[in-house]
């Protein structure tokens, strides 16, 4: 099977997942509401009305709401007077970990999204978002023509300061966090766009070997640069040759 039938087949299933979570969601958040205020006979009267329908499906909203009357009629049985959802130790604790989901969804949608552009050559159309390169190592184990091409489009990033590493706390983040061939590439990359020469990280392939082979070097070989220009320029403009 091609990647591109690989990834169509996830695709699908997740969003078959994710229609079925976020409609038990809203049936939840509805009976929630609904009960917003009730008392104990109420809810039990609900329940014995749905217990009197039609069959309810399994994995079904229906079903959802079903499970959630049933768990709103025990919060009731251990003595509360009238039901709060805004007070629900279980919805505050569903809160928390609906965001958490939704966070690892959106990383999981990133991380497609970056692996796609990778194997297609088309990260360059796309600037670093908060959170890529926490998911560096992810791409690696995925695929190692992905992982070479992402170590480039973040090390041109890092160098050219763009994305969202324009801020210097995000760039302070990234630079700690990324492993070391990735920021010496950068580094470098950095330090020859100070040339003048106009410098692309996917046109210049000896950057990433050199900084595979050797961050340190190519780190020394940054410095050495950097410096070696600021002399240039001061002795240019009048000073000390």
């Amino acid at each position: 099977m091609s990647y591109q039938m690989r990834e169509q087949s996830r695709q699908a299933y997740r969003a078959r997942l994710r229609e079925t979570r976020e409609e038990a969601a809203v049936g939840r958040a509805a009976v929630r509401e609904r009960a917003r205020g009730m008392r104990l006979p109420e809810v039990v009267a609900i329940l014995d009305g749905l217990r009197a329908g039609p069959p309810i499906e399994p994995g079904s909203r229906t079903s959802a709401e079903w499970a959630e009357w049933r768990r709103i009629k025990d919060v009731l049985d251990w003595g509360v007077d009238t039901y709060d959802p805004d007070t629900d130790p279980h919805v505050q604790a569903e809160d928390a970990a609906q965001a958490a989901l939704d966070a690892d969804r959106q990383a999981a949608d990133r991380l497609d999204e970056l692996e796609a552009l990778a194997l297609t050559g088309q990260l360059h159309t796309v600037q670093p978002q908060d959170g890529d390169d926490r998911l560096h190592r992810q791409l690696h184990a995925r695929s190692w023509d992905a992982g070479q091409a992402v170590d480039g489009w973040l090390a041109q990033a890092l160098a050219t300061q763009t994305g969202c590493y324009a801020d210097p706390a995000a760039l302070d983040a990234a630079l700690a966090r990324l492993p070391e061939n990735v920021t010496a590439r950068a580094e470098l990359l950095a330090a020859l766009a100070a040339t003048g020469t106009p410098v692309r990280d996917e046109e210049l392939p000896f950057a990433g070997r050199l900084a595979a082979a050797d961050p340190d070097a190519v780190t020394d070989l940054a410095h050495w640069l950097t410096t070696a220009l600021a002399d240039h320029a001061r002795g240019t403009d009048g000073g000390t040759p």
